[in-house]
């Protein structure tokens, strides 16, 4: 197989700690040049892992020597390359880091800049052993009925991010919602093959304009064309558990996309209350993102759309939408997307 060559959009804290280590040590991959307005930290960056430092406004010019370009420059200044790449190099495919989308109509509209097993978003947490046997346990049947979803993620006294353009909503896209929220929201979704459906109600709080806490409450329509309550919060306000949490009729399972605690199995009601812990094969963060971009390579060669591809994930940004228009409000509409049904990975 040939080598897929990568250029990249961005030298921050997530391309030299995370995706650089793991594309130099995959044999399928090759890193051909790196381009950001901080020059300096291209060069850097381009002397560490042998590649070219590029100057953003010269990409085009580079395009053509590469088969993937690597998004991870700050949300906030995305557009102005998606507008470039709808007029060069249709050759290049994409792989775009969270946060992909604000908006429905935004998602879609990356979507169309290539066909949908060429775009790739970084919910990179699909490919974990934990959601991998959660998604493989529901579709099976294995605990029955699905009933309910929740999860809460975060603690009161803040949360550490990386590079310091976070602190800016508009660079950053948003807050802890963008930043780990999606996530969450992501895995259930995944796992139960489920879209969102109906109303979504509660409460966001921003300060400075970076969501800081975020308590919903809304529906999610399964295969079987039922629907189920999901509720969820992000939050710096409250103590959370941390867990995702999926109440079948007889037990309760829950799981942690954030540590090894596996799967906690619970059983509801009866005198014995059980809690049963479902160990699974440990992956480190590097682990976890080349097996990632591996999945996304497949896609690239077979030309079928898997879990890495962003068409994948518009339910995501469907609730994603809505949770942000709870500013100020207590009920918002989910966002009409017809496409958000007929895109989930099976």
């Amino acid at each position: 197989m040939k080598k897929v060559a990568i250029g990249c959009l961005g030298a921050g804290q997530v391309v030299r700690e995370q995706h650089f280590p793991v594309l130099a040590a995959m044999p399928g991959a090759s890193l051909a040049w790196v381009a950001d307005v901080d020059m300096s930290s291209a060069r850097l960056l381009a002397r560490a892992f042998k590649c070219l430092p590029v100057e953003p406004r010269e990409i085009d010019g580079h395009l053509h020597g590469i088969d993937v370009l690597l998004i991870a420059v700050p949300y906030g200044v995305r557009l102005q390359y998606y507008e470039r790449l709808r007029k060069v190099s249709a050759d290049v495919s994409l792989f775009v880091e969270k946060p992909v989308a604000r908006t429905v109509a935004e998602h879609i509209s990356i979507c169309g800049l290539r066909p949908p097993h060429r775009i790739a978003c970084g919910y990179s947490r699909r490919v974990l052993p934990v959601v991998e046997a959660v998604k493989q346990m529901i579709g099976e049947g294995f605990w029955g009925r699905l009933n309910e979803c929740s999860f809460g993620i975060g603690a009161v006294g803040g949360y550490s991010v990386g590079d310091k353009y976070y602190a800016d909503p508009v660079m950053a896209g948003g807050g802890l919602m963008m930043e780990i929220g999606v996530h969450c929201i992501d895995a259930v979704l995944f796992c139960t093959g489920g879209t969102p459906a109906g109303d979504i109600t509660g409460q966001m709080i921003l300060d400075n304009g970076i969501d800081i806490h975020t308590k919903a409450e809304t529906q999610l329509r399964l295969a079987d064309g039922t629907n189920v309550p999901f509720a969820f919060e992000v939050t710096l306000l409250e103590e959370t558990e941390g867990r995702i949490e999926l109440v079948f009729d007889r037990h309760v399972l829950s799981f942690s996309l954030f540590d090894d605690s596996g799967i906690l199995v619970r059983k509801i009601g009866g005198k014995s209350g059980y809690t049963v812990a479902v160990a699974l094969p440990r992956l480190t963060g590097y682990q976890m993102l080349g097996r990632f971009w591996m999945r996304y390579f497949e896609a690239l060669e077979t030309g079928v759309v898997n879990e890495t591809c962003s068409v994948t994930s518009l339910g995501v940004t469907q609730m994603v939408q809505a949770a942000y228009e709870l500013v100020g409000c207590r009920v918002v509409p989910l966002a009409e997307n017809s496409m958000v049904s007929e895109c989930q990975v099976v």
